[in-house]
């Protein structure tokens, strides 16, 4: 579940949104807990470090690495 909800945020972007808001439309799409967000979001940006690199390019090497 959790790399189709990564997967869903990457690739049903809208122009305006920014990762997080994507990453919360498709959990919710999937009715997961807020928690669900809360660790998969903690992932991406533990993952993105300090320097908070695009968390949308973040995501993409995760799902890559997987």
């Amino acid at each position: 579940m959790e790399r189709e909800c990564l997967a869903e945020a990457v690739e049903k972007r809208r122009k305006e949104d920014d990762f997080e808001q994507s990453l919360s439309r498709a959990l919710r799409r999937r009715d997961q807990p807020y928690e669900s967000y809360i660790q998969l979001i903690g992932k991406v940006r533990e993952a993105a470090g300090k320097d908070r690199k695009d968390l949308f390019k973040v995501a993409e090497q995760l799902l890559g690495s997987t």
